[in-house]
C-alpha cells in the first residue's frame, strides 16, 4: 500500500532534543521543524510565509494551488499532478538521472504501494552512490559531508515529487546513520563500498526477506474452506495468499475494491493467475461481502506507535464493518513500516491525490487539459476531495503479521526501537 511520510531525525538527535537537516516527507507524525533537505513536504500550506520560503529552495518546478476544502488547506494540492513529464516538469539541477526518473514515476503514480516505492528508492540510491565521485578528496570528513549532501538533495527531489512513505523515511534515517558512522580514515572507494553494502543489507533484511517470512507465517493462519476478505492491493498480502495456496490450502478470497484507483482489479487478476478462487466487489457492497467472511487480512502503509494502522483510504471502513460483524482482522505489514509516531486522525497528516480522478470517465482529463482548465468547467460550488489514506484504530485489529511473528499492533513500537539501532547489524 501506499503511504504518508515520517520524520527523519536520527535517534541521537531525538534523544538530545535536536533536529537534523536530513530528508523527510509530509505525512503521519511529522514535526513542524524542518531542515534544508525536508523540502516542502513538512510545510503547512496554509501558512503563506512558509510556502514562499520553501518555494525558493525547491528543486522541482511543480506548481501548487491551495486546496478547495478549507480543513485540508494545510496539505499541498499539486497542479496537473498526472501530467508531469521528465522534460517539462522539473528543474532538476544536479540530481542523479536515476532519482529524476524515479521522481517522475512517483508523481505520475506509475510506482505505488509502500513496499514497491521503498524498494525502488533503495535501488535508485544504490545507483546514485555507485556513481558517487569527488573531484577534490582532502580527508574523510569531506567524504562524510559530500555524501550527506548528495543524500539530502536526492531526498529533497523525491519529496517534492511525492512525500516519502514511512518505510522510505526509515531507510533514509538508516542510511544517514551509516554515513555518520563511517570510519574517520578511509578513501572514497572504501567509503562507497561500505555505503553500498549498507544499502544492500537494508534491502535484503528489511524489504525482501520480511515479505517471504510474513508469507510463511501468515499462510499457516489460513484454514481449508475459509473465506478471506482483502481490500485493494497489497504486495505482502498477495504473497501470503499465494503461499497458502502453494501449501495446498483451498480457500476463497473476496476482493473489495473502490474508486478511483481500482487497485483491487490488480489483486483479483493476480489471485486468479495463482489459481485462487476469487470473488470481486466494490466498497459500496462491503457489508454483504464481509457478512460470510471468516477472516479479513489487510495491508498497511504503516503501523503507528499506538497500534493504529494507516493505509489506503477505505481500509478503515472495511475494518469497521468487519468489527461490527465480529470477523477477525489481521494486518500483514513489514517491520520497516513501523513508526514511533502517533496519528489520531486522517486530517492533520495525509496526502491529496488528483481530484479529477474522482470524475466519471467521460469527464476525465484529456492529455493536454490542465487542472485549472477542467476546474473552470465544474460547478463553482463543487469541491472534490481525493484523500489517499485513513487511520484504523488498534481496537479493531486482532493482530499484525510481521517478520517477527504474530503480534498485537500495540507492540509495534517495541519492535521499531529494537530495529532502530542502525549503528549495528541486525
Amino acid at each position: 500500500m501506499s503511504e504518508a511520510p515520517t520524520d527523519l531525525s536520527t535517534k541521537s538527535e531525538r534523544s538530545s532534543g535536536k533536529r537534523g537537516k536530513g530528508g523527510g516527507g509530509g505525512g503521519s507524525g511529522q514535526s513542524r521543524h524542518q531542515g534544508k533537505a525536508t523540502g516542502r513536504a513538512r510545510v503547512q500550506f496554509d501558512d503563506p510565509s512558509r510556502v514562499a520560503r520553501a518555494a525558493k529552495a525547491q528543486i522541482t518546478s511543480r506548481s501548487i494551488q491551495q486546496s478547495d476544502v478549507p480543513f485540508l488547506q494545510h496539505l499541498p494540492q499539486y497542479e496537473g499532478n498526472t501530467s508531469i513529464s521528465r522534460g517539462s516538469g522539473f528543474g532538476t539541477g544536479q540530481v542523479h538521472p536515476a532519482i529524476q526518473a524515479l521522481g517522475v514515476k512517483y508523481a505520475q503514480g506509475v510506482i505505488t504501494g509502500g513496499h514497491s516505492r521503498c524498494l525502488a528508492f533503495v535501488n535508485a540510491m544504490e545507483e546514485v552512490f555507485g556513481d558517487f565521485v569527488m573531484t577534490d578528496m582532502n580527508n574523510a570528513q569531506q567524504i562524510h559531508r559530500e555524501s550527506s549532501k548528495l543524500l539530502n538533495r536526492c531526498v529533497q527531489f523525491v519529496v517534492e515529487c511525492r512525500p516519502l512513505s514511512v518505510s522510505m523515511g526509515n531507510f533514509v534515517r538508516y542510511l544517514k546513520e551509516q554515513i555518520a558512522h563511517l570510519p574517520l580514515v578511509l578513501s572514497l572507494p572504501e567509503a562507497r563500498k561500505l555505503i553500498l553494502e549498507a544499502i544492500d543489507l537494508f534491502r535484503e533484511k528489511r524489504l525482501l526477506l520480511p515479505v517471504n517470512e510474513i508469507a510463511d507465517i501468515g499462510s499457516k493462519l489460513i484454514g481449508r474452506g475459509e473465506k478471506i476478505v482483502v481490500y485493494a492491493y497489497s504486495e505482502v498480502v498477495l504473497n501470503l495468499l499465494k503461499q497458502a495456496r502453494t501449501m495446498g490450502t483451498d480457500f476463497l478470497v473476496i476482493v473489495i475494491d473502490s474508486r478511483p484507483l481500482y487497485e483491487g482489479r490488480r489483486m483479483a487478476k493476480a489471485l486468479d493467475e495463482a489459481g485462487i478462487n476469487t470473488d470481486y466487489g466494490l466498497l459500496n457492497g462491503a457489508s454483504y461481502l464481509i457478512h460470510s467472511a471468516t477472516k479479513v487480512i489487510l495491508g498497511a502503509h504503516s503501523i503507528m506507535a499506538d497500534g493504529s494502522v494507516t493505509s489506503r483510504i477505505g481500509t478503515a471502513s472495511v475494518a469497521l464493518l468487519a468489527k461490527s460483524l465480529h470477523v477477525p482482522i489481521l494486518v500483514a505489514c513489514e517491520a520497516v513500516k513501523f513508526s514511533d509516531r502517533v496519528q489520531l486522525d486522517s486530517i492533520a497528516f495525509n496526502e491529496l491525490g488528483d481530484p479529477l480522478q474522482l470524475l466519471p470517465s467521460a469527464c476525465e482529463r484529456s492529455a493536454d487539459a490542465s487542472l485549472s482548465e477542467l476546474r473552470d468547467k465544474l460547478p463553482s460550488n463543487l469541491r472534490m476531495i481525493n484523500m489517499l489514506y485513513d487511520v484504523t484504530p488498534a481496537a479493531y485489529i486482532q493482530a499484525a503479521i510481521c517478520e517477527v511473528g504474530v503480534i498485537p499492533t500495540t507492540s509495534a513500537l517495541v519492535i521499531y526501537h529494537e530495529m532502530s539501532d542502525y549503528t549495528t547489524s541486525y
